[in-house]
């Protein structure tokens, strides 16, 4: 049967309006309890030991069947009207309905059985109730207008007392004065409660606003929690201490990290902390990672006294969680033994999760930086290192062609006429040569270019071409002279390694 009700009275259409669902529901109620007050009443109540619809059918009143037929079909229309959404046309068939058939009944039988009296009030409720407070005046007025010409005007003048009929008219009068009074007194109820949210979800968003603003802005840890600190003091003045812990990289002791006023900064200056899981609110929603609001001196609390703030009458602390992990807690204290609506808990839990991604941001942010340091060092000392080698190779490399030079018995240069291939000793640098050496460049002077032998760096020859008159050298061509040259170098360092292991096996 639970599970046949939410079939059977579909609300999905008012899940986003807790009013519309309220007045769908007693929609539904009416014309479902309508119809079966109407079936059993009129059709099948046993009277002279038949159904009633046969003795009704025997007797000719074919007319309080049809009438009844049509009601029930009209609230029919009523349950398909609300469940297809259509909400105030469901509400107007309702009313409609209903004032229909207390004029009938008034009518033809007086205003004079319980339902008759009690009818007229009940209309009026249904309608400021279903319709809102406009419809409700204009339907309320029609009914007043109803029962005054009911019993002033179309009823025979010995059916009611004066007397009576004025006092029904006043009571029904006054009974509409009250519904408007105390409907327009609830609007305001729910626009003070819908201005005092607003006030909070705007304290909650600059809050939050606050946060991200400082965490964009690069502010310091410290500096951003005070901040924030100090902002939930100013628009939440029921609290004169708040403060934030945050656990160490163990995660065993929530270590206090900002605090208000001068007796936080004592407290900071003591290296104040609480171990996770102490007998202390902090320990414990570090612990439970959820909320813990206590009224001090509660039984079986986990308020623990602190000298530096003997005014606090309660503790509300608030876990600062990225994801599944603690990082630590928002703790609050008021002067006062307030009490903490679930939707207060949820906005200051709200103000702890922002705080939570803004010091986890932080966090990155300051490893990555870190990382990004000592990665400049390494690179700085590789760099370095590096140096020193390379330094040390081209002084190893000078010392090895130095010693060669002077060791070696054979000629240190030689000429090569490419003509016929001939190749004598050289007997001196020239300009070129020199000038190639000193400045480790190529050189090219006239139809005479020079070029720098180089091994590893170090310069240790030149090469030189001459050029007949009607030669020039091409962007390609010094490209290609300067590869010749550092083959050359290769080859001349290779010969040298080459000879040294020949000499040092000799001397083995």
């Amino acid at each position: 049967m639970m599970r046949l009700a939410p079939l059977v009275f579909d609300l999905h259409r008012y899940e986003y309006s807790s009013q519309d669902r309220l007045r769908a529901i007693l929609l539904y109620s009416i014309s479902a309890l309508t119809i079966v007050a109407l079936a059993f009443i009129a059709y099948l109540r046993p009277e002279n030991g038949t159904l009633r619809f046969i003795h009704l059918m025997e007797t000719g009143e074919l007319a309080v069947t049809w009438w009844v037929l049509s009601l029930m079909i009209a609230m029919l229309g009523v349950y398909f009207f609300v469940r297809f959404g259509q909400l105030q046309l469901a509400a107007l068939l309702a009313i409609g309905m209903g004032l229909f058939t207390l004029a009938v009944t008034s009518l033809t039988a007086g205003l004079y059985s319980p339902l008759d009296i009690l009818g007229l009030p009940m209309m009026m409720i249904m309608a400021t109730v279903l319709l809102g407070i406009r419809a409700g005046i204009a339907i309320n007025a029609a009914i007043v207008s109803l029962y005054a010409a009911i019993v002033f005007v179309i009823a025979p003048t010995d059916r009611y007392d004066f007397n009576d009929a004025l006092l029904g008219l006043a009571a029904l009068l006054v009974l509409a004065a009250m519904m408007f009074i105390v409907w327009r007194m609830i609007a305001l109820a729910r626009r003070e409660g819908s201005t005092e949210a607003d006030v909070e979800r705007l304290k909650l968003a600059e809050i939050n606003s606050a946060v991200t603003r400082n965490a964009s802005d690069r502010m310091p840890l410290n500096a951003m929690l005070n901040d924030i600190l100090g902002m939930l003091l100013k628009n939440y003045p029921d609290y004169y201490h708040a403060q934030v812990f945050l656990l160490d990289d163990a995660g065993l002791q929530a270590q206090l990290s900002a605090s208000t006023g001068t007796t936080g900064q004592n407290l900071l200056s003591e290296g104040h902390a609480l171990a996770v899981g102490s007998r202390s609110i902090i320990g414990q929603v570090t612990l439970q990672a959820s909320p813990i609001v206590e009224v001090v001196g509660a039984a079986g609390g986990y308020h623990r006294p602190n000298p530096m703030l003997p005014l606090t009458q309660l503790e509300a602390a608030f876990p600062l969680r990225i994801n599944d992990r603690v990082i630590g807690a928002l703790d609050l204290q008021s002067t006062r033994a307030l009490t903490l609506e679930e939707n207060d808990i949820q906005s200051f839990q709200s103000v702890a999760d922002s705080l939570s991604l803004a010091i986890d941001n932080y966090r990155q942010i300051t490893l990555a930086q870190k990382r990004a340091e000592d990665n400049r060092k390494l690179v700085s000392q590789t760099q370095q290192a590096l140096r020193e080698v390379e330094r040390l190779n081209q002084r190893l490399m000078r010392q090895a062609w130095t010693d060669y030079l002077q060791n070696s018995a054979e000629m240190q240069g030689f000429d090569v006429e490419l003509s016929t291939e001939e190749i004598t000793p050289a007997t001196s640098w020239t300009a070129t040569l020199a000038d190639a050496v000193e400045v480790n460049t190529i050189i090219q002077d006239g139809n005479v270019v020079a070029m720098p032998l180089r091994v590893r760096g170090h310069v240790i020859g030149a090469i030189e071409f001459e050029l007949s008159p009607e030669q020039s050298l091409s962007p390609e061509d010094v490209e290609l002279v300067r590869e010749i040259s550092e083959r050359f170098g290769l080859a001349a360092e290779n010969t040298r390694l080459l000879e040294e292991s020949l000499r040092a096996a000799q001397r083995e």
